[in-house]
């Protein structure tokens, strides 16, 4: 199975604005007022963005590897790249 993404592309169950809404409802509906409320969601979105990119999350996964054993492996597994 491949997946392919832009390195600018993200990855979650649903976009992220409504995920941050939904998870954090209760966390949003308990700020003092909307200011507050706004800023918590930016921080709260800003982390899930942070989370969520495509190549940090290929990294987490060990999908990505900047060893050069990993291109040898890649290589002497298909016989080409």
């Amino acid at each position: 199975m491949a997946i392919a993404a832009w390195p600018s592309g993200e990855f979650g169950a649903m976009g992220l604005q409504g995920a941050v809404k939904l998870g954090f409802r209760k966390e949003l509906a308990a700020a003092p007022d909307e200011a507050a409320r706004e800023a918590l969601f930016q921080r709260l979105l800003q982390q899930a963005i942070d989370r969520g990119q495509a190549l940090k999350f290929a990294q987490r996964r060990s999908v990505l590897s900047n060893s050069a054993n990993s291109r040898s492996q890649c290589r002497s597994a298909e016989g080409r790249w």
